[in-house]
């Protein structure tokens, strides 16, 4: 995905370079390991280390094996936060969208619990999306996040750091 940038193993978890424009780091092993796609909890650590755009957004799966999402984190000039795609809108257009603020060298720790019919996501222990998603459309956004398909984490024409991530079983 990247063209200029790449990914550093770290002993606590990954740099990933700034990209041109983006830098992915993908898990494509999700669904063969007996991972979920509804009843799951995504948990990690994000840092943006330098540039302005999104940092640790994260590509998951919802219902099924053939959906997808991406939470951004720090998009659309560094504060955008939310759910891309639902309906048809990304995250700056949609009800889950807010603008937050980040600040370079600083870790924040994202929560996403996804359900058959809802998406939570905490920041730093503060919600910040609660989206019903029950008869909703969801989907990627156009371009590059594709390629970060099951389970991937991406940085935009910025460095970022990740650690830390762990996935969970909820109970229905």
């Amino acid at each position: 995905m990247s063209k200029s940038g790449g990914i550093q193993r770290e002993t606590d978890g990954y740099m990933l370079k700034e990209g041109g424009p983006m830098t992915g780091l993908v898990f494509p092993t999700w669904f063969s390991n007996g991972l979920p796609a509804a009843d799951y909890a995504i948990t990690y650590e994000a840092m943006r280390l330098s540039g302005s755009d999104f940092f640790g957004s994260v590509t998951f799966p919802v219902r099924d094996e053939k959906t997808f999402v991406t939470f951004v984190l720090g998009g659309w000039g560094g504060a955008q936060v939310g759910i891309s795609n639902i309906d048809g809108y990304d995250a700056a257009s949609n009800s889950t969208g807010s603008s937050q603020r980040f600040e370079n060298g600083k870790w924040y720790r994202i929560r996403i619990e996804v359900r058959a019919n809802e998406l939570h996501v905490t920041l730093d222990g503060k919600a910040i999306v609660r989206a019903n998603i029950a008869g909703r459309s969801l989907g990627l956004r156009v371009g590059e996040i594709s390629n970060c398909v099951p389970f991937g984490f991406a940085t935009y024409g910025t460095e970022g750091r990740l650690k830390g991530c762990i996935v969970e079983r909820l109970a229905p």
